[in-house]
């Protein structure tokens, strides 16, 4: 006669083998399910935007060299893949300065790589990308590789792990845990960004070009390299404000509704580098419609004036006796014959 004992672990011997290969059954479907969807989806769709962005790059650099290429692809510009809108999203940069492409191009080749890095950054997004896909290569390559690592992926978290039904059925899996372990193995496998460093990086604005004024033979490190587009605005509205605000001669104009400024108020060399140093500033007073606020552009080139030459209303604008001041580089006037900046 047989011992009831012993009928009952043949009898679960037997439930344990037939367990074994439904869960076995299980794993394996979840495990082809998920490589396939990797290999034969994800990881060309990872190397295809990968080799997309660099064609973009590739055609950057042709026409515009590989500094302003840099730029593009640090700042993530080539994303999408596509040269049309990689070739706008630059162009719409450089117009937010003063230069052309040329000039532009010219200017960031000779910047130091340590000035480049400050204002542009130095993480290529296409490097991160690569460096992404190939972390991602070795996290596959380690959880497939450690049956241990699959395990832990795919194991219902709360499958019994002491005694008899923790060592028949600790490792089993269930239909109803085949969601949730999939989802687990996908999670494991998944593309994860490197994280970016974080540059301090300056506005392309705050670099100087440490050149050297003709005016004093001395290195100017305020001049800017890069000055911000001048907004639109109406030199009608213009002369106006600069008419009443300076109280200068003018007269009334009928059809255009504003004041005109007579002749020998052109001519004052303080109203030329009052509207100077205005219209260089009218960034610093853009409208939500792109357009300059002259009025406060105007007030603000008086007071900066005012602070920064001596006797600026007595007839001796041209003597530059008193030390430049203030963050927006130093005063010179096209009335003396140099280049306000």
């Amino acid at each position: 006669m047989v011992s009831p004992l012993i009928s009952a672990l043949l009898g679960a011997g037997e439930q344990y083998m037939a367990d074994e290969d439904a869960s076995d059954k299980l794993k394996g479907d979840i495990i082809d399910g998920v490589s396939k969807k990797y290999f034969d989806v994800e990881l060309p769709a990872q190397k295809n935007t990968i080799n997309a962005m660099k064609e973009v790059k590739d055609a950057i650099t042709r026409q515009y060299g590989d500094k302003i290429a840099d730029i593009g692809d640090n700042y993530g510009f080539y994303e999408d893949g596509n040269i049309e809108r990689a070739i706008e999203r630059i162009n719409k940069f450089i117009a937010t300065t003063r230069d052309t492409t040329q000039t532009f191009r010219n200017k960031v080749e000779k910047m130091s790589p340590e000035d480049f890095a400050s204002a542009f950054g130095k993480t290529s997004m296409i490097g991160a990308r690569e460096q992404s896909l190939e972390d991602r290569e070795s996290r596959v390559n380690d959880i497939f590789s450690d049956r241990s690592n699959v395990r832990d992926l795919l194991v219902s978290p709360d499958a019994p792990q002491g005694g008899v039904r923790g060592f028949l059925f600790g490792d089993r899996l269930k239909q109803k845990d085949v969601i949730s372990a999939r989802g687990k193995l996908e999670k494991g496998i998944e593309d994860r960004p490197p994280e970016i460093e974080q540059v301090d990086r300056q506005s392309i604005f705050d670099v100087k070009t440490g050149a050297v004024q003709e005016a004093s033979a001395t290195v100017a490190d305020s001049i800017p390299l890069f000055l911000p587009a001048i907004p639109k605005y109406s030199t009608n509205e213009l002369n106006t404000e600069i008419a009443q605000q300076m109280q200068v001669g003018s007269v009334f104009d009928q059809a255009s509704q504003t004041l005109l400024l007579q002749p020998e108020a052109q001519r004052m060399d303080e109203v030329n580098a009052v509207k100077e140093v205005a219209i260089n500033n009218l960034y610093r007073f853009k409208e939500s419609d792109g357009s300059g606020n002259v009025a406060s552009a105007i007030k603000f080139a008086r007071s900066y004036l005012q602070t920064n030459v001596d006797d600026f209303f007595s007839g001796n604008f041209t003597n530059y006796a008193k030390t430049q001041e203030g963050a927006f580089g130093p005063i010179e006037g096209t009335a003396v014959g140099i280049k306000i900046t």
